[in-house]
């Protein structure tokens, strides 16, 4: 049985192990499930797979790991290449499945023939946040204060290829080439550190 057919079928397995005997509740899982999050903790999708594994523990145990880097790359190589049993799962994103394929320089995995989509577990928003000691309640000010003050304003993404870095280099470019420094960090939450302490603005 491939990864595909084989994941496919987890949903299923969940749902009946609770109505029927012991035995087949044990086939699976017997040990844990690691579900890999390609970025670092702190961020939404972080939060979402820690959310969500503690709804799962009913069916058996979670493990939630961090592989962060290449803007999300190494976590899904490690799922990739990983055994297909069904007790190693990737918490995909735009960033896996669309975005590094097509903007990477070498493809490391097929979004399409390595993985095989389970369920949506949630949505996030891109935003544009400030360091509160910044000058700016708007937008508008935003882009003022950094046209006035050219290379100054610093711009913390998830890495390159990620989508906030694709929509931070878009915003610059729609406000008319801003001189903004380009930041990346191995995921969202060590950027929101260095954002609320002064060290990005």
């Amino acid at each position: 049985m491939n990864r595909r057919s084989l994941l496919a079928l987890v949903p299923g397995i969940a749902s009946i192990a609770v109505t029927t005997s012991g035995i087949f509740a044990q086939a699976y899982p017997s040990r844990p499930i690691r579900l890999i999050v390609p970025s670092s903790p702190g961020g939404a999708h972080d939060i979402i797979a820690r959310l969500w594994t503690e709804r799962m523990r009913q069916f058996g145990a979670f493990v939630v790991e961090n592989r962060s880097g290449a803007g999300t790359i190494i976590g899904a190589v490690e799922v990739a290449r990983g055994a297909p049993d069904g007790y190693l799962l990737l918490l995909g994103s735009t960033n896996t499945h669309v975005l590094q394929p097509l903007t990477a320089n070498t493809r490391s995995y097929d979004p399409l023939a390595d993985f095989a989509p389970i369920s949506i577990l949630g949505t996030t928003a891109t935003a544009i946040a400030v360091t509160p000691g910044l000058p700016v309640n708007s937008l508008q000010e935003l882009i003022a204060y950094a046209r006035g003050n050219p290379g100054k304003v610093a711009l913390g993404h998830s890495g390159p290829g990620t989508n906030t870095f694709l929509s931070g280099e878009m915003f610059k470019l729609l406000a008319g080439g801003l001189d903004i420094v380009s930041v990346p960090y191995k995921g969202a939450g060590p950027s929101f550190a260095d954002l609320l302490s002064g060290q990005i603005k």
